[in-house]
């Protein structure tokens, strides 16, 4: 498309956003490191694995997935696996359709959540399904907005 300057301009720039995300995250040690569910969906519930552009955020963004160990892409949950589990922040991918924010909801009013230490510390978040969920140029803000959700003062600390 003769656009070669232009498409080493934003790989080079996206490489540096992310170099300086997972810098900023590479020496957190495990505790340090909050237990994320990933709210896909929930009728039925639905988590995003390891292998996923959304397992892969919250990795580099410094959390652990609360279904680390899960291999099918896009698994069903079971909600009492999930308690047991205890999240400790929630986050729930969002459109912009109509009834597409029934994750986030979902995650803020279903009752049996509300002993999760996510709910106790309000941190049950949304992120912009457009942006978590497509491999493109966009992801990297996913990324940085990942960190914003799980560590707020590393953060603080990107260059804007």
């Amino acid at each position: 498309a003769g656009a070669e300057a232009a498409a080493r301009r934003l790989v080079e720039d996206m490489k540096a956003r992310i170099g300086e995300v997972t810098g900023l995250v590479v020496a957190l040690p495990a505790e340090a490191r909050p237990r994320v569910f990933y709210v896909l969906w929930h009728d039925p519930l639905m988590t995003a694995s390891p292998g996923t552009l959304q397992g892969q955020l919250i990795d580099m963004a410094g959390g652990q997935n609360v279904f680390a160990e899960l291999s099918s892409m896009y698994p069903t949950v079971d909600l009492e696996v999930l308690l047991q589990r205890q999240p400790q922040v929630i986050i729930a991918g969002t459109g912009h359709k109509p009834g597409q924010d029934a994750p986030l909801q979902w995650a803020r009013s279903e009752v049996r959540l509300r002993d999760t230490e996510a709910l106790k510390q309000g941190k049950v978040f949304e992120i912009d399904a457009d942006i978590a969920s497509r491999a493109g140029p966009r992801i990297v803000d996913a990324l940085e907005e990942m960190l914003r959700l799980l560590h707020p003062e590393l953060a603080a600390r990107l260059k804007k």
